[in-house]
């Protein structure tokens, strides 16, 4: 006769300690656990090395709140600077400091680099639709060799979660192209998600927080294994030395790895250079300045061993171009007209150094932006 109230009670008794559980699991997180995490972006000029989509949102927050003229960019490796050791000297940082010394009016002026290692353009344009609204100007870098289709028969989108991790809805059309899952009607799984962000501190927290105590998110980890199969995976050389100061050996193998993915035809198929019309499309409708650069190249290495097609390159960028500038903004391209001395190129792609890349930006940009002087 007492075993549905003693069943009733036990449920109770279990659920009352399930939920304890789960409030002192919270405490835990927010009293000793969150003021050991750096939250203040203010002198991080990226997001931290392998955890970059633990704390994108958290510096989109921060750029949400921002209160200054904010410069965003938003590429991949080469302006995240994986070979820059000082955050300083990134592309990003070296574009506002020339944009400042030419026009004081710049001072009140922030830059946020927002790229990430792999970003693809299809990555790009869901980070852009959520920074947009925020952002005075935009710097949008691209790469040559992204657009390949063998690159692309991995993943169309190197991070497939990013849509739904920035509240962002896939539409029919963009599923398919991306391989993606399409945003129901009512996306219960965001709101949910949303919810828990706001109340659940561990919740929250919870990529920084394996990142602090991993070394890297599981994310993270995956994509290492995503490279070293794909066989894009930087060089494992001293980062000291410039690329030509290299051993041949060591030369031949980021060569090697490099022209996996170029000497390719771009076609009208290409699902970056569909997403690229996305991207162009959601640029129009914000009314917002931008610039597109392509990633610098080391073209003294490349000649030097005759590794590039620059035909096969010219009728790519060709393409491209026509793309950017039919919308309206202009494509920086200095591999071809004045590329980067070789001795700034830790391989063929990725830069020591950022300030001579960052005045060549600042240079372009400065016309795009209606900054008066003081």
């Amino acid at each position: 006769m007492n075993a549905p109230f003693s069943s009733g009670r036990r449920f109770f008794r279990t659920l009352f300690f399930f939920c304890l559980t789960l409030i002192l699991s919270d405490l835990g997180v927010r009293l000793w656990l969150a003021p050991h995490l750096d939250l203040n972006f203010k002198q991080n000029y990226r997001l931290p090395a392998d955890q970059e989509l633990a704390w994108l949102p958290f510096y989109l927050n921060q750029l949400a709140q921002s209160q200054q003229n904010d410069l965003v960019f938003i590429g991949s490796s080469p302006t995240y600077g994986i070979r820059i050791k000082d955050p300083n000297q990134t592309f990003p940082v070296a574009s506002l400091k020339a944009l400042q010394a030419h026009n004081p009016a710049f001072k009140n002026w922030q830059v946020y680099n927002l790229s990430a290692k792999g970003f693809l353009v299809a990555d790009q344009y869901y980070l852009l639709q959520k920074s947009l609204p925020s952002a005075e100007a935009v710097v949008i870098q691209l790469n040559y060799h992204t657009f390949s289709p063998r690159l692309l028969k991995e993943t169309r989108i190197r991070h497939p979660e990013l849509p739904e991790k920035l509240g962002l809805d896939v539409s029919e059309s963009e599923a398919a192209l991306l391989g993606l899952r399409p945003s129901p009607p009512i996306a219960f799984n965001r709101f949910f998600r949303q919810g828990l962000n706001q109340i659940w501190s561990f919740y929250r927290l919870r990529e920084i927080l394996a990142a602090s105590w991993l070394g890297n998110t599981p994310e993270g980890w995956a994509y290492q294994q995503y490279e070293k199969r794909l066989g894009t995976q930087a060089t494992d050389t001293d980062e000291r030395l410039p690329f030509l100061d290299l051993p041949p050996a060591q030369q031949m193998m980021a060569l090697k790895r490099f022209g996996q993915n170029i000497g390719f035809q771009l076609s009208e198929d290409n699902s970056e250079l569909q997403s690229l019309r996305l991207l162009l499309k959601s640029l129009k409708k914000a009314g917002k300045p931008a610039l597109f650069v392509m990633g610098p190249l080391n073209v003294e290495a490349l000649d030097a061993y005759e590794a590039l097609d620059w035909k096969s390159y010219d009728r790519s960028l060709a393409t491209l171009r026509h793309e950017i500038e039919q919308a309206g903004y202009p494509l920086l391209d200095i591999n071809r007209t004045a590329p980067l001395p070789a001795d700034q190129f830790f391989d063929l792609t990725h830069t020591l150094v950022g300030e001579a890349m960052g005045q060549k930006i600042a240079a372009a940009l400065q016309p795009l932006l209606a900054v008066q002087k003081p």
